[in-house]
């Protein structure tokens, strides 16, 4: 998806397209999370305030915040999957979690 040139925010695009995408992925549910800054260094900061989310989730809101702010923190290296085992239900430390894709998705250093 390229933005150049969009009048459209990367936030506006997200409210359009996510409702579509999580049928399409089969996902339960996205979150996105814009981002806040980002700093000569190419370090974003995101703005958890205006997290958007589409879907059902089964865990509770703090559960969601913390495992998004756990995820964002590492992806400085690449994307985070994180999946239960076959004994597992969800998880450990985040509950109604069972399976999660975090990625960072941008055009150029900062986007």
């Amino acid at each position: 998806m390229d933005l150049c040139g969009s009048r459209h925010t990367p936030y506006s695009i997200a409210q359009h397209c996510l409702p579509n995408l999580v049928h399409v992925i089969r996902a339960e549910s996205i979150l996105f999370v814009p981002a806040k800054t980002c700093d000569i260094s190419g370090v974003v900061t995101f703005d958890l305030e205006r997290t958007m989310s589409v879907g059902a989730s089964e865990s509770d809101t703090e559960t969601n915040y913390q495992f998004l702010r756990d995820s964002l923190s590492q992806l400085s290296h690449g994307v985070r999957v994180a999946n239960t085992g076959a004994s597992e239900e969800h998880l450990v430390g985040y509950p109604g979690i069972r399976n999660s894709i975090v990625v960072s998705v941008s055009k150029g250093p900062c986007a």
